[in-house]
């Protein structure tokens, strides 16, 4: 069994080493999970 779900929140740090929360609605993460 496969379940994707639609809408996706995590973590991620930018190129200035801050912290954000990220919400991407209606995309699927290609990047490894950490």
């Amino acid at each position: 069994m496969i379940e994707n779900h639609h809408n996706f929140a995590w973590k991620e740090q930018l190129a200035d080493g801050t912290e954000v929360m990220v919400h991407r609605k209606g995309a699927t993460r290609a990047g490894k999970l950490s």
